[in-house]
């Protein structure tokens, strides 16, 4: 029921259209517990009129241009990638974030090192540590997490520094605890 309604959605045009992805994020938005602020193309920040949207550090700031968007699901996804991957993992990892950036970029496999590379000079000005970030949560998009290297590099590095926090050695992060960790992320949203 709830696919026939994105879908029927998706096949509006124009102004009810970018409505209809407005009402569908806020539903997303208040699930878990976020502001978003919605930019036409025109008011996104040079260079980035054609983003879904982005999450701004500085200000805790969500913000959607739902005219980018090419369906509901594709800015829910975009909500999620920002609230939960960028803003969430901020929160959770506080002033240890960059840290745990760097030491996920160091941990990755040449391959895999290269791709980061490649995507911060392409698109970051060189900056690998937004790179890293934004490879990260594309991860958190479409990845298997049981089966992914990276995502186990990253689980590893998380579970070292929650250790060095609590000043222990054996804290492990199984599935029920990765599940808290998701609900912990959205908690502190």
């Amino acid at each position: 029921r709830v696919d026939a309604q994105k879908a029927a959605v998706d096949n509006l045009v124009g102004e009810a259209r970018l409505r209809a992805i407005e009402h569908a994020v806020n539903a997303e938005a208040s699930k878990l517990g976020v502001n978003v602020t919605y930019k036409t193309r025109s008011e996104m920040p040079k260079g980035h009129q054609n983003d879904k949207g982005y999450y701004n550090a500085n200000t805790g700031e969500i913000v959607i241009c739902t005219e980018n968007a090419s369906s509901i699901a594709d800015a829910i996804q975009t909500i999620l990638h920002e609230a939960v991957a960028h803003k969430g993992l901020r929160q959770l990892m506080g002033d240890k974030f960059n840290e745990f950036i760097n030491r996920v970029y160091d941990s990755l496999d040449a391959e895999t090192k290269a791709k980061v590379d490649a995507l911060a000079e392409s698109k970051y000005n060189g900056n690998t540590a937004v790179a890293m970030e934004e490879y990260m949560a594309s991860l958190a998009e479409t990845t298997d997490f049981a089966n992914n290297s990276v995502w186990s590099k990253i689980k590893s590095i998380f579970e070292d520094i929650i250790n060095a926090i609590l000043g222990r050695n054996d804290i492990k992060i199984g599935d029920v605890v990765e599940a808290y960790t998701i609900e912990e992320i959205k908690r502190t949203l």
